[in-house]
């Protein structure tokens, strides 16, 4: 699975920061379904046990 880091600035200067979970074969110029996961507040995007970040590699095996 590869990790992209992405972060964008509005224009009001707030900050929006994340990381693109995608399949080891991932093509940008390729369109992809897209699930946005939120870790939730007062917490970091690994959680408990990186369960966010084994939920991603579950999502990116491209299997049925």
């Amino acid at each position: 699975m590869k990790y992209i880091y992405k972060e964008i600035i509005k224009a009001n200067d707030h900050v929006l920061r994340g990381v693109l979970n995608a399949p080891d074969d991932f093509d940008e110029g390729k369109k992809y379904p897209v699930l946005i996961f939120f870790h939730g507040l007062l917490d970091d995007r690994n959680g408990i046990n990186y369960m966010s970040i084994q939920e991603s590699k579950y999502l990116t095996r491209g299997e049925s």
